[in-house]
């Protein structure tokens, strides 16, 4: 993650995604996982969505809202650019929640 942040700053990208496992554990705290999130966050421009991986916390989702970053949970967002359009989607571990049609 730190040598995530230290190249991230210079790149051009039209929109950022978040994939998950933010931190390598399933279980115990979160905290300096957020940590990490904030400093990456504060390098990277424009919009960014994530969705959390099978390591991570739901109670992480506020912390990441709140530092600007849209966790989808079972969703989509339109992405739009001049006359075209695509649909974003995140989508929740389908295995937990046993969806076999997401």
């Amino acid at each position: 993650m730190r040598h995530l942040i230290g190249i991230v700053g210079n790149l051009e990208y039209d929109l950022c995604v978040l994939t998950g496992d933010y931190r390598g554990e399933t279980h115990g705290p979160f905290d300096k996982s957020l940590e990490i999130l904030y400093e990456l966050r504060t390098q990277l421009k424009g919009p960014i969505y994530a969705v959390l991986g099978n390591h991570d916390s739901i109670h992480m989702a506020p912390s990441m809202e709140a530092m600007g970053i849209r966790v989808m949970f079972n969703e989509c967002e339109p992405i739009a650019r001049l006359d075209q359009r695509i649909f974003l989607s995140g989508v929740d571990d389908p295995h937990f929640y046993r969806t076999d049609d997401p």
